[in-house]
């Protein structure tokens, strides 16, 4: 196809040669016909067979964080016999311009690898591509473009806002309560164990000695299970009473609050007023997917609001991040039946100040471990 260039040459071939006809100039005749033979030309060059490609992107980091930057990388290289003439990457960016890229000529059998940075990003899904091939002809007159590698999806997500040391449920009077398992580990918690005889087929290597010796007979270890706090996160999406900006504060919060309990090896809740419900998972496992979620959850508007309630066999502690009062909080959410409901208000502006009985606020500009520190008592009744 003929680029903007070419069609400009192409249409001045045309307008010369009807002027040269009208007129009976010959310069313009000439004119038109070098126009005409370079337009010619340039179609030909890039109807040529050229040598057969690889071309490969990869995006780097692998797991892109928004407002971070990412580069990604193309590679190409040239499998023909023949030598490639220059070509340029052309790859869609999603909310961008994109990116084109000149390479310069390949030989037989080589490689070259090109890249572009992107931009800051934004949580959420990241369209990249399809990217395509161009080969264009010295004058810039036409381009041929290739197909080269498919669009590709990309998760991006949410910022991580770090979060403190966090109420955990349902372990006040366990034997580790308050305590993860690093530093349950760290404390000798792991020496906690009960005996059993042992049975043909278990590994020897559990045998406990002292007590053998003591019985008389095998005794193998069976390792009590270390207690897990349980902890939920209630997200709430409706549009009616967070604003945009602060909803993204609150986002990054919980993907905070999943980190920080990944961390601690301990049990999350992530759920959200328009109802998601993760139901309760180890942390651990569970933490990249809970990410991903994060990363596609969106505001709503005038939806019913949905209110997780608690499982009676695993007591643990709410935290609501929400952008409206506390007073205003919908009976259902103090009545989900949570051993505690701690309310975390993200506001508008940068006033400090308390945030008022039973209210953590987070202002702007102020991360939310600050907050916590600055007023952490925000249990409801």
């Amino acid at each position: 196809m003929l680029t903007r260039p070419g069609w400009a040459t192409a249409g001045a071939a045309v307008a010369g040669g009807t002027a040269g006809r009208l007129f009976g100039v010959t310069e313009l005749y000439v004119l038109a016909a070098v126009a005409g033979a370079l337009v010619v030309s340039a179609l030909v060059w890039v109807r040529r067979p050229i040598p057969r490609l690889a071309v490969q992107r990869r995006v780097n980091p692998a797991q892109l964080t928004a407002g971070g930057l990412g580069r990604v990388e193309v590679s190409i290289t040239n499998h023909g016999s023949r030598r490639l003439p220059p070509i340029t990457i052309v790859d869609p960016v999603e909310g961008t311009v994109g990116a084109h890229l000149a390479v310069g000529p390949l030989a037989a059998g080589t490689h070259q690898d090109v890249g572009y940075r992107l931009p800051p990003l934004r949580r959420g899904q990241l369209h990249v591509g399809p990217l395509a091939t161009e080969v264009v002809d010295p004058f810039g007159l036409a381009r041929r473009r290739l197909p080269g590698v498919a669009e590709q999806a990309l998760t991006v997500l949410p910022a991580i806002d770090p979060a403190p040391v966090l109420p955990l449920g349902g372990g006040r009077h366990e034997p580790l309560a308050g305590l993860s398992r690093r530093a349950a580990a760290s404390s000798g918690a792991e020496d906690l164990v009960t005996l059993r005889p042992y049975v043909v087929g278990d590994d020897l290597r559990r045998v406990h000695w002292p007590s053998t010796a003591h019985a008389d007979e095998l005794q193998v270890r069976r390792d009590e299970e270390r207690w897990q706090g349980h902890l939920a996160v209630l997200l709430d999406t409706r549009a009616e009473v967070i604003g945009d900006a602060e909803f993204e504060r609150a986002v990054s919060a919980a993907a905070g609050i999943v980190d920080a309990v990944a961390a601690s090896g301990d049990r999350v809740r992530l759920t959200t007023t328009a109802g998601m419900d993760s139901g309760m998972v180890d942390a651990v496992r569970a933490g990249h997917s809970l990410l991903e979620d994060l990363a596609l959850v969106q505001r709503e508007r005038h939806i019913p609001i949905a209110v997780p309630m608690v499982d009676l066999r695993r007591p643990a502690a709410l935290l609501l991040l929400t952008g409206t009062d506390p007073g205003s909080l919908p009976a259902a959410v103090r009545d989900a039946g949570f051993d505690d409901l701690h309310v975390i208000h993200f506001a508008e502006g940068v006033t400090g100040g308390a945030g008022g009985h039973g209210r953590m606020t987070v202002f702007e500009g102020e991360s939310f471990a600050d907050a916590w520190r600055r007023s952490p008592s925000v249990v409801l009744p």
